[in-house]
């Protein structure tokens, strides 16, 4: 009888300690062994099990983020020194294969 309360108190904590949730604006990455040979999945506001000590997990915030190029003294084909600046705005996307390869360089 103790033995079988052990084990189901095991199998409580491993299933607990498994599985990971995240909100809407968040995406959860997990790596490790996959079912499908890719090297990890994502998962958009939801949750997932993953194995304790064999997949990790990770989480990107898909907010966008600007980033601001400034070059001075720049040469047009005239020869004429030119300043310029950009501004760019981006963000990742929740389709699949933009969240994959944003995944990628997690």
């Amino acid at each position: 009888m103790t033995f079988a309360l052990f084990i189901g108190l095991v199998l409580v904590v491993f299933c607990t300690a498994g599985f990971r949730r995240c909100s809407e604006d968040q995406i959860l990455v997990v790596c490790g062994m996959e079912a499908n040979r890719k090297d990890f999945k994502c998962v958009h506001g939801g949750g997932t099990f993953l194995w304790p000590l064999i997949q990790g997990d990770g989480y990107s915030d898909p907010e966008p983020m600007t980033i601001s190029i400034s070059q001075t003294d720049v040469m047009t084909s005239l020869k004429t020194p030119v300043s310029m600046h950009a501004g760019f705005t981006v963000r990742v996307s929740s389709e699949h294969g933009v969240m994959e390869n944003a995944a990628a360089f997690l």
